[in-house]
């Protein structure tokens, strides 16, 4: 949410700094109820993905511990990605888990095929992983502990939906510059 509050300042600070320059900026009425729809879509993207931080603020608060690779596999008919079975110890007790690393599902199958292979390669069956346990439920556990690299880049699409959505409404607001 903050993300929307310091991009409504650098709105207003170049929308002041136009008002200056005593310019008129038109604004087509097509593109101003354009943006009139986008500017709620920017606004709930940015608060969704605002959970979606939250959530990995909580997962790095989680225990961590190391596990052991007990399997693995190459998974996927269109997103080809690498998939590990790992177990872990809690208190005495033994838990599996599934993971696919964090890669990501984009490029031609061979690029995703190869950077799967690549994958598995560097962590053969044996070696160990650090996974973050839910310390309330410990059969719960990730080895994603940051947001996913889509999440950055739908941040910043929104980002940009906001920016030029509000400086569309703001440039269609109707200002008497004469004296």
């Amino acid at each position: 949410m903050c993300i929307l509050i310091e991009l409504t300042g650098c709105v207003f600070i170049v929308y002041l700094i136009v008002l200056f320059t005593r310019k008129r900026i038109s604004v087509n009425r097509y593109v101003f109820y354009i943006s009139i729809v986008l500017l709620p879509v920017a606004i709930y993207i940015v608060i969704n993905e605002g959970k979606t931080q939250k959530y990995y603020a909580e997962i790095n608060a989680w225990p961590r511990t190391e596990a052991i690779i007990i399997e693995e596999k190459i998974s996927g008919n269109r997103a080809v990605l690498p998939e590990v079975t790992y177990k872990y110890f809690v208190a005495d007790s033994t838990y599996l888990g599934k993971s696919n690393l964090g890669i990501p599902a984009f490029g031609g199958r061979n690029k995703r095929t190869l950077t799967a292979r690549i994958a598995l390669n560097e962590l053969p069956i044996g070696s160990k992983l650090i996974v973050a346990y839910n310390p309330a439920n410990p059969a719960v556990a990730t080895t994603q502990l940051h947001p996913p690299w889509n999440h950055y880049g739908k941040l910043g699409f929104a980002g940009l939906i906001y920016t030029f959505a509000l400086l569309i409404l703001l440039f269609k607001i109707p200002i008497n510059t004469s004296k």
